[in-house]
């Protein structure tokens, strides 16, 4: 039964050279992501902040009596609509960021761990690790039956 828990735990395992470098690679990844990512933050504030002025502007020609107050109205309705829009997205954005890249590496250090535990000795690693990429292992017939999770399915 070990050897048969060994097989299906060394089926999602990946060589740790292979890991290493699917890390290096992810690394890269999030430094790019994390500089794209920056620099759309910033743009948005730059409109935020371009439309505070544009609401200030209008408030300024409204107490010069140099537009009416049913147009400084609707002017500052639509700015007022289009700041919170773009202060959604960037809410949005920085509480979601780049939300992939966690459970990846989380992934790929597990498929890693897999060969370690898989060639190991420890009974109760092997069936905690089991556990954790499926559901329902049962033993028919002298044989373990297995059905891994979505994500590690291969």
């Amino acid at each position: 039964m070990a050897r048969q828990i060994s097989d299906e735990i060394q089926k999602v395992s990946l060589p740790p050279a292979w890991a290493e470098w699917m890390l290096s690679e992810l690394n890269k990844e999030e430094a790019e992501a994390a500089q794209a990512g920056a620099v759309f933050a910033q743009n948005l504030k730059d409109k935020i902040k371009g439309l505070e002025e544009k609401l200030d502007l209008f408030l300024d020609a409204h107490l010069d009596n140099t537009i009416s107050r049913e147009e400084y109205t609707i002017k500052k309705e639509k700015l007022i609509t289009e700041k919170t829009e773009l202060s959604e997205k960037l809410k949005d954005f920085e509480r979601n960021g780049n939300h992939w890249l966690e459970p990846m590496q989380l992934f790929i250090l597990d498929s890693k761990q897999a060969g370690i535990i898989a060639s190991g000795e420890n009974f109760e690693n092997k069936k905690n690790f089991l556990k954790k990429i499926g559901s329902n292992p049962l033993l028919a017939k002298r044989a373990l039956q297995f059905s891994p999770k979505k994500s590690w399915e291969i």
